[in-house]
């Protein structure tokens, strides 16, 4: 079965449970909250208990590889060493951690394998179940009391192939839709203010200093308002994609007395 997680056997409390580095977790959910916000809430949402279900190793890299890190001992006295620190050190590509690299403040969370699959469940997407169901199948390849025979084996990994093929569309389908309504949907009202804002801007930057009548202010806002629809070929300026206000602003702003010639 490929390995998607460094799944490593740690003691909590009195006994030894199969445990993973919850910022990968975190990284594999494709989650968009900051980890420290999001593991905490869903902590709290499982009730996992800190020494039982999870333990938590404070660190500071500084003038130090990865591998030399001193680790602080835990609420429960027990000092953090073996399969916690090679979890610990698992996720070092994620941040990029070099030798002269200083991090402050930054905590990691170890958490046994059964609140993982309850934080994947609590997803509630393809992503989450598909993890979830890994860590299941994980669990029954690696069991001491169970015989599984190559069939089985093969049969684990077409699952986690094609979970992870479901997971990959998924993501590309989110992508292609949310490209397709950014591309698509209309100026916000906000956006239509700073558009008529700019353009009401234009028109006094146009006509400062000279003395004309009402009918000829209105026919520098049609003048302009016509050249901006065409621009972005709609019938209404408000019809103009919300992806393209900034560049309706920089052309109303560019526009001169010589753009309203007819």
């Amino acid at each position: 079965m490929r390995a998607l997680f460094l799944i490593e056997s740690v003691k909590m409390g009195t006994k030894a449970v199969n445990a993973i580095n919850a910022r990968e977790l975190h990284e594999r959910l494709h989650s968009k909250q900051d980890f420290s916000t999001w593991i905490k809430k869903r902590l709290e949402v499982c009730g996992a208990r800190e020494g039982a279900d999870y333990i938590l190793i404070p660190f500071d890299v500084a003038q130090k590889e990865v591998k030399d890190l001193q680790v602080a001992p835990q609420k429960n006295g027990a000092k953090v060493k073996g399969q916690e620190l090679r979890l610990f050190e698992s996720l070092a590509h994620l941040y990029g951690f070099k030798q002269d690299k200083v991090v402050h403040n930054k905590k990691e969370y170890i958490i046994s394998l059964e609140i993982a699959k309850h934080i994947a469940m609590l997803e509630k997407n393809d992503i989450g179940r598909g993890v979830r169901q890994y860590f299941i199948d994980y669990e029954q390849s690696h069991s001491d009391n169970s015989i599984i025979e190559v069939r089985s084996l093969i049969e684990i990994t077409k699952r986690q192939t094609q979970a992870l093929e479901g997971m990959q569309t998924n993501v590309e389908i989110i992508a292609k839709n949310v490209h397709l309504l950014e591309s698509t949907k209309r100026l916000e009202s906000w956006q239509e203010r700073g558009l008529s804002d700019s353009v009401k801007s234009k028109v006094a930057e146009l006509t400062k200093g000279r003395d004309i009548g009402t009918h000829i202010k209105s026919a520098y806002f049609r003048a302009i308002y016509k050249r901006l629809k065409s621009k972005f070929y709609v019938a209404r300026y408000s019809e103009i994609p919300s992806i393209k206000y900034e560049e309706a602003l920089e052309y109303v702003r560019n526009i001169t007395q010589d753009d309203l010639v007819y």
